[in-house]
């Protein structure tokens, strides 16, 4: 079984086609890994076979077509592709907000200000905002112990959290945006599978209500507030950049890119570890990857999860050049940051 197809395998593929032969046939004569949809589009690229000639569905839309006959909604969702951007597209991507819990004077819009990080997007003026992933806390969803003192409720987290959507869709007006979800806002989703698996009564509730509405981009209006969403399972791919919240973690910072490369064999960009990293790789074929951890935007005295964590403020930002998106981090050393050709910063002035 071959995965990839040479040019003479593509050859024979043809003139098997232009012998009548289709799909399944080819690749049971040629010994193929290749889904049967996939060597007929080949075919009707190359003029052979009817144009919009019926076809076997391909291999993840057969996966898709089984969920949805197993399941009321979609466990899975397909990846946003971004294949062009101009020259000089600036892309930034951040994460771990964990809101309301983000970094005071770095993050202002919980607070209706203007935070370090909103000036320097008003500044840098990306064309593409991605926020990837735990960007609010989902507090009291969490499964971990909760401290009974908290002034907030998951109301008011709703509240602070599109508070600082609207900042950042102040600061960058003309950007593109995308919200990931992160294992925090995944708490969302569990607890209403935990609500029906305990009693039937919620089950039939939620069943009405649409299960496909039961998540975060409906919690937050995501739609009206003009962020594209992407659940947990999914993650956007920036001109062959995987952008991903992450399911890995490492106990030092390089130690989660270093997973999240041997898991996706890609340059990639991962939250989840709350630090900053890059790691570098040279495969056996000669191209280079990197992948980056972004950092955190939250405060860095644990949240009540852990004492004195090794987190790191940041983010990373990115631009555009000869269909190459080229990429570094920001991070933010004793309050302040520079980013060259943009601006220095200070937590809560500029």
């Amino acid at each position: 079984m071959v995965s990839k197809l040479s040019d003479m395998q593509w050859h024979e593929v043809e003139e098997l086609g232009r012998a009548g032969m289709r799909g399944k046939a080819i690749k049971d004569e040629l010994d193929l890994d290749l889904h049967p949809a996939n060597i007929n589009k080949h075919l009707q690229l190359k003029g052979i076979g009817a144009t919009g000639e019926v076809a076997e569905l391909t291999l993840a839309e057969a996966r898709r077509a089984q969920l949805e006959q197993l399941f009321a909604k979609p466990l899975d969702s397909p990846p946003i592709k971004i294949e062009k951007l101009k020259d000089g597209a600036r892309v930034v991507i951040a994460s771990d907000f964990q809101l309301p819990f983000s970094q005071p004077g770095l993050v202002g819009g919980v607070d209706n200000k203007v935070g370090a990080f909103e000036a320097f997007l008003a500044d840098y003026d990306p064309a593409l905002v991605i926020l990837n992933g735990d960007i609010r806390d989902c507090y009291s969803l969490s499964s971990f112990d909760r401290d009974p003192s908290r002034r907030f409720g998951e109301k008011e987290e709703k509240r602070l959290t599109q508070n600082e959507l609207r900042a950042i869709n102040k600061a960058a007006p003309r950007a593109r945006k995308i919200f990931h979800s992160g294992n925090h806002e995944a708490r969302l989703e569990r607890t209403y599978a935990q609500l029906c698996q305990k009693d039937s009564r919620a089950f039939e509730i939620f069943s009405a209500l649409g299960f496909e509405t039961l998540n975060t981009r409906s919690m937050l209006n995501l739609d009206d507030l003009g962020y594209e969403y992407q659940p947990y399972s999914g993650w956007t791919d920036v001109l062959g950049l995987i952008v991903t919240h992450g399911d890995l973690i490492g106990h030092e910072s390089g130690e989660t890119a270093r997973k999240i490369y041997e898991k996706w064999k890609s340059s990639a960009v991962v939250g989840h570890s709350h630090r900053l990293a890059a790691f570098f790789h040279t495969d056996a074929q000669g191209k280079a990857h990197a992948v980056y951890e972004g950092g955190c935007m939250c405060r860095l005295d644990g949240l009540g999860y852990t004492v004195n964590p090794n987190w790191q403020n940041g983010w990373i930002i990115g631009e555009v050049h000869g269909g190459l998106l080229h990429t570094q981090l920001v991070p933010v050393f004793d309050d302040r940051f520079w980013v060259p050709g943009v601006g220095s910063y200070k937590l809560g002035t500029k």
